[in-house]
């Protein structure tokens, strides 16, 4: 009997996940980094597109995440800063910020490098206080420098963020962002984007669930 109801147990609260999963929405952002990076005098881009489950990824910082693995704490000449790497793309931040981007091992753009830097923007006007309905100002009209960094920033289904390489006008020290026009899920559905699943919350424990179920079964 007591293992009958432990039985019962189990598997409600898997029958429970499973409406909780079942009713979660799946999301996109997207997200890139721009620069001239081989001094060629044109733009290159590195996009990524994050597919996720609404609330599973809250800020840009969780964005990056999911992207470049979480920062761990750099040591000697990187003491100080954070480092994420996937194997291929390594970023150094500190704080909000970011300092440098490398690929495959070659640093591709460093604050300060030929008087450009590193600045966070986002697609529409950009809010620290965004709730999850639109963007304040005027949505998708243009990029958006979002000085407060990427912890400030919440990501909403379609979004579009990214990290320019640019210099500062010298009369406003605003970054000049050298985009022109409005990106859409087409600009990032091609072999040149890199796609980055984020698997649903739950599924890992109604995996663990299913395992206890069929052990409790063949104690019976």
């Amino acid at each position: 009997m007591s293992l009958l109801r432990n039985n019962r147990f189990v598997l409600s609260i898997f029958a429970a996940l499973i409406l909780v999963a079942g009713h979660s929405q799946a999301a996109v952002s997207y997200f890139m980094l721009m620069g001239d990076f081989d001094e060629s005098g044109s733009m290159q881009t590195y996009k990524w597109a994050v597919n996720y489950t609404s609330g599973t990824l809250l800020t840009g910082k969780d964005l990056m995440d999911a992207i470049f693995g979480v920062p761990v704490p750099g040591t000697g000449d990187d003491e100080g800063l954070s480092i994420a790497s996937n194997g291929d793309f390594t970023v150094k931040t500190s704080g909000d910020y970011l300092l440098s981007f490398s690929y495959q091992g070659q640093e591709l753009a460093d604050n300060g490098f030929d008087e450009s830097w590193w600045s966070y923007a986002a697609l529409g006007s950009y809010s620290s206080t965004f709730q999850g309905e639109t963007y304040e100002g005027d949505y998708g009209a243009s990029w958006e420098s979002a000085g407060s960094g990427f912890s400030g920033r919440s990501l909403v289904d379609g979004s579009f963020d990214g990290w320019i390489f640019t210099p500062y006008d010298p009369d406003t020290f605003v970054p000049m962002f050298p985009i022109t026009g409005t990106p859409t899920a087409a600009d990032f559905s091609g072999p040149d984007t890199i796609v980055v699943n984020i698997p649903e919350p739950g599924k890992g424990v109604l995996l663990i669930l299913a395992g206890v179920c069929f052990v409790l079964r063949r104690k019976r």
